[in-house]
């Protein structure tokens, strides 16, 4: 069996579900309004519609990898027919021939309305949105089916083009604009002749990256896909005085565009009592513990969470003996922390206290222990403890979750 010392364990990634692995803690409740939310499957299509108040488990378009449970925050799209060039109110084409063939999109479904054929050299197909000076991010699917010549995004009407570098295969680009009014997007076939397919379009205001694709079927409005909010409300396995707190996080946006409340603990209420992993806008991973009586304590890693890299993270906490360590590296002692908050009973996963600083990524393994010298943390941190070895073979130490798994 697992180790005696962890009383909570959420394999998400090897699991896809919010109960604890084993029957090693309690279950994750989720909330998410609206059913606009989209996952990849593990046959590397798109899932849309995910309903609302439903875990999304996701996977990796090319290899079909486990990512573990998708937490995203509230994002608005402002494109229309995402999925349907065919409507040139909407899409409006110049030297561009929309094809009628049935091509398979991201979706896994045959759609007869992808495919872009240039008539002339520069052809271009734009969509224009209405709506004040912002940042804007421009995410869009596209394949190459014939030719060579360059494959060029805009977002501002085409004062700056993008050249991408499109495969046969599916693939997602974006660009950005920090200084943008009425943004005019879309893309440019450079050379006559050339073919490309194109699908999933996503334009959101105020943004810096790009999260899962919202779909929006309609010709003119916009789509919400609502806040991931998972709480745990059943902390009876949680040691409030000491013990460890590993996690394994993926960022979708880096800690300079976004920061984000990754794992926090708290009493239920205001801000002055709780324990909290955390993106920093300064970069860097951080654990904090807040005590309304005065004592608090801030442990920061120089390891930043850079898009789409696993981090593994091991804090232990205890009156004056807590570390941190992130990736094998080690962020120093907390002496300074004489007192731990009190009464804790609530759990949240990529958000604090009322959905406020959001954190967008993927949790892939998440552990918690009763006992502050339970395991080593630097091994934690560096992967080194698989608590699925220690279940079939009696083992704490193995290879490495990932040479086992």
């Amino acid at each position: 069996m697992a180790d005696s010392a962890l009383t909570g364990w959420w394999d998400f990634a090897a699991d896809k579900s919010l109960a604890a692995t084993q029957d090693i803690g309690p279950t994750f409740g989720i909330t998410r309004a609206l059913a606009t939310a989209t996952r990849i499957k593990s046959d590397g299509n798109m899932k849309t519609g995910v309903a609302a108040d439903t875990a999304r488990f996701d996977h990796d378009p090319v290899t079909l990898a486990s990512l573990g449970f998708l937490i995203e925050e509230t994002y608005i799209q402002l494109a229309a027919d995402t999925g349907d060039v065919s409507d040139d109110a909407v899409w409006v084409p110049t030297n561009m021939t929309k094809g009628s063939d049935s091509v398979t999109d991201p979706t896994g479904n045959a759609n007869t309305n992808v495919r872009l054929t240039a008539a002339a050299g520069n052809a271009t197909l734009l969509q224009t949105i209405t709506s004040a000076q912002d940042t804007y991010i421009y995410g869009q699917y596209m394949k190459r089916v014939t030719g060579t010549g360059d494959i060029d995004i805009t977002l501002d009407n085409g004062v700056t083009w993008t050249t991408k570098t499109l495969t046969s295969e599916w693939q997602r680009f974006s660009g950005t604009d920090a200084e943008e009014t009425n943004p005019v997007f879309g893309v440019r076939i450079v050379t006559s002749g050339d073919a490309i397919d194109f699908w999933g379009t996503d334009v959101n205001k105020d943004k810096l990256f790009l999260t899962s694709h919202i779909p929006n079927n309609a010709a003119s409005g916009t789509v919400t896909r609502n806040q991931d909010i998972p709480t745990l409300t059943d902390l009876s396995f949680y040691n409030q005085a000491e013990g460890i707190i590993y996690l394994e996080a993926t960022g979708l946006a880096d800690g300079t565009t976004s920061t984000g409340v990754i794992l926090q603990i708290d009493d239920g209420g205001a801000t002055t009592d709780r324990q909290y992993l955390w993106a920093q806008t300064t970069t860097k991973a951080r654990w904090t513990s807040a005590h309304s009586g005065g004592d608090a304590g801030n442990l920061s890693s120089n390891v930043r969470y850079d898009i789409g890299v696993p981090r593994k993270s091991a804090v232990g906490y205890k009156v004056n003996d807590s570390e941190y360590w992130v990736a094998g590296l080690r962020s120093g002692t907390g002496d300074q922390l004489v007192s731990f908050p009190p009464a804790m009973d609530t759990l949240r996963l990529g958000h604090r206290e009322g959905g406020a600083d959001s954190w967008n990524g993927h949790l892939s393994d998440l552990r918690i222990y009763n006992d502050r010298n339970a395991h080593s943390l630097e091994d934690l941190s560096n992967g080194l403890i698989n608590e699925h070895a220690a279940a079939v073979g009696g083992l704490g130490l193995a290879f490495g979750k990932m040479g086992m798994r």
